[in-house]
């Protein structure tokens, strides 16, 4: 099928089954720069590929991907590596942001990169946004995408450099196979410096690598992501220590409701996440079970035994406190309940933000800060997002 777009043709064909006969001779199917999308009512994934026939062949064998019936092709007479990448990057993000379907690519880090007449290849994109929107791949609009919630808040984001400087050091602490009693893993910055996406785009990078098989990293895997490197076999064992077969245990921590519940429809729509992974600071103490790695936003959030706001809060202070540590000692903090909870912990913080009577202490953060800093385990985000 070729668009009215004459740059580019947009090629429908069954995912599974024998090709048509002129798509099974088009050589630009064996040997060309593309970028595809597959997918059924409720699943869809995207790739980039210079074989589309032996890629396709390598899907049919996972069986993530069992149910999906269609794949659409996106060839140009112009396409290089840079700009299939490019199409590709975009496509995850708006469909992600979407909803609509959840989207089953793994996440190892996204690059932007500019290349030459980058400008003219995304205006074609915006092109093929519509071009499959009419075909029911995308149920929003562009505009309703890029403002919505979903698209903010999902794991399939291209960092700034500081932000992947600092997971990078992050994850390789957190596989660092050693038993040497650490403080916390810090990351700070101030408001709009995109913690709260580090946060999501951490626990489904940690999802992926923990779940990570032999198919993942020849077909769904590729050298041009941020974070391919750290998909490794002796990474994911170091990472499932201790767990003893039974998965990774993960959750990410957020003191405020309504930030609780829009992550929950994003951990919703992402395979490998689940809303229940979506907690807050009561549901940690109440846990019966340890956490293997506990992420917590707006951790300066976290509260004090003395300032609870009624008496059935206080009642349950007291009763976590006891299961936890035997005593009701007003010394205990929410974040010592985190700590006794998790191996691991990420700590997302602002001290400048803590504001409230409940919230931890100046003490205590300087504290926390002054051993994250020693403990070489501390790392600032500075460069403002929010207000672009």
């Amino acid at each position: 099928m070729t668009d009215h777009n004459p740059g580019y043709t947009l090629e429908r064909l069954p995912f599974k089954g024998a090709l048509p006969p002129e798509q099974e001779k088009n050589a630009r199917m064996r040997d060309w720069p593309a970028v595809y999308v597959i997918d059924n009512e409720k699943q869809v994934y995207v790739g980039e590929t210079t074989n589309i026939v032996a890629r396709r062949g390598q899907h049919h064998m996972d069986p993530r991907k069992a149910r999906l019936t269609t794949m659409r092709v996106v060839l140009h007479d112009e396409f290089n590596k840079s700009a299939a990448l490019d199409l590709e990057r975009y496509l995850i993000q708006m469909l992600s942001g979407d909803g609509a379907r959840e989207v089953l690519n793994r996440n190892a880090g996204m690059t932007e990169s500019d290349y030459y007449d980058r400008t003219r290849y995304q205006e074609m994109f915006a092109d093929i946004f519509e071009r499959l929107r009419a075909e029911k791949v995308f149920s929003r609009s562009r505009e309703q995408i890029l403002n919505s919630t979903l698209f903010k808040l999902s794991p399939f984001k291209v960092l700034t450099p500081e932000q992947e400087a600092s997971l990078r050091h992050i994850i390789q602490l957190l596989v660092a196979d050693d038993d040497v009693d650490r403080g916390p893993l810090v990351i700070q910055g101030g408001p709009g410096t995109g913690k709260t996406v580090v946060g999501v785009f951490l626990a489904k990078l940690l999802v992926d690598l923990a779940n990570l098989t032999e198919e993942d990293v020849e077909v769904d895997l590729s050298s041009d992501h941020d974070f391919f490197d750290l998909f490794t076999h002796a990474n994911r064992n170091a990472l499932l220590r201790g767990t003893e077969g039974r998965g990774l245990r993960i959750g990410i921590v957020v003191p405020q409701q309504s930030l609780r519940q829009s992550l929950k429809r994003v951990f919703r729509r992402t395979p490998g996440l689940h809303p229940s992974m979506v907690l807050s600071v009561w549901n940690v103490g109440d846990a019966e079970e340890r956490y293997d790695i506990l992420i917590v936003d707006e951790a300066h959030r976290l509260g004090l035994r003395s300032a609870q706001s009624n008496g059935a809060l206080n009642n349950k202070y007291t009763a976590i406190n006891q299961r936890l540590f035997g005593d009701d000692d007003v010394s205990h903090t929410q974040l010592d309940w985190i700590t006794q909870q998790a191996r691991d912990v990420v700590l997302l913080v602002d001290p400048r933000q803590t504001v409230r009577p409940a919230d931890l202490d100046a003490a205590t953060m300087d504290a926390l800060l002054a051993r994250a800093h020693a403990e070489h385990r501390h790392h600032a985000l500075v460069s403002q997002l929010r207000v672009k």
